[in-house]
């Protein structure tokens, strides 16, 4: 009987001792589908990660295409810009020479006016003598 006694009290324990080794394997179990969890999370925030990234880098490029862009646009208008400058400055060169011309115009217009009445002043008025002879 004393066999069957600590044959009972070693199955106990060998049994209470499997219980144990069970309870920490179903504690594993549940630290393993915690640690799944966790890693589908880390996935899934990877993915969003990853595509977050994808549409930051594209956005990137869309920038600097338009900085190129608009960096090619201002070279554009700045060279406009100076040749607008050129051609104003041409401009006022031909305004003033044009003011000059008519000054000179008028300077000479004065002079042939004045001319013009001189020699009317010295001219004779020969009356009754025929033109032609006859």
């Amino acid at each position: 009987m004393e066999f069957f006694n600590n044959f009972g009290n070693s199955q106990r324990k060998e049994f209470k001792s499997l219980k144990d080794e069970v309870s920490q394997i179903k504690g594993v179990k549940d630290d393993v589908t915690i640690i799944r969890e966790q890693l589908e999370s880390i996935k899934i925030s990877t993915v969003k990660i990853t595509r977050e990234h994808s549409e930051m880098m594209n956005d990137i490029s869309e920038l600097k295409n338009s900085l190129n862009y608009h960096s090619a646009e201002q070279t554009t208008l700045t060279t406009r810009i100076d040749d607008v400058v050129s051609e104003i400055k041409k401009v006022d060169l031909l305004q003033q020479n044009i003011s000059e011309l008519q000054e000179k115009y008028e300077s000479l217009r004065n002079e042939y006016n004045f001319m013009q009445q001189r020699d009317r002043a010295m001219n004779i008025e020969i009356s009754q003598i025929p033109e032609k002879k006859e």
